[in-house]
């Protein structure tokens, strides 16, 4: 009986690689920026994930950490999630790992004044939503 399911498998398995492929593996994250002048995919991500760490970091040293704060602890991360639409703009931002609940309202400011993402995510070909999410640090590292 082992031996039928053993036979069976490399088909079952073959059909499901090509769903889960499809369904799930064709998936093109978004890129922050696209980064002319790169041709492969991973170099325009490694560009794009650059320039977005970049804004994070001029944002938080713009970010004024009150003595009484720096006084208890140097250095806070918040997580924040939000999603890409289709057409590269942003939405639905929500703190998944808060600073202490410090800086939260800064933290929605900035992610609701990012410019939208050159290159949307893509899935099976086509524009699709994605959610993302990123550490933001203040303080000193």
């Amino acid at each position: 009986m082992s031996g039928q399911c053993f036979s069976q498998t490399p088909d079952s398995l073959k059909l499901n690689d090509e769903i889960i492929g499809r369904q799930f593996y064709d998936v093109v994250p978004p890129l922050f920026i696209d980064c002319p002048g790169l041709e492969t995919r991973k170099e325009k991500k490694e560009c794009s994930d650059e320039a977005l760490k970049n804004r994070i970091t001029s944002f938080t040293k713009s970010v004024k950490i009150p003595k009484e704060i720096r006084d208890v602890c140097f250095q806070f991360m918040a997580v924040v999630r939000f999603t890409v639409n289709e057409d590269g703009t942003i939405s639905e931002p929500e703190i998944l790992k808060s600073a202490g609940g410090y800086f939260e309202q800064e933290i929605f400011d900035f992610i609701n004044d990012l410019p939208p993402f050159e290159v949307p995510p893509r899935r099976m070909g086509k524009p699709a939503k994605m959610k993302f999410a990123i550490p933001i640090r203040f303080g000193t590292i």
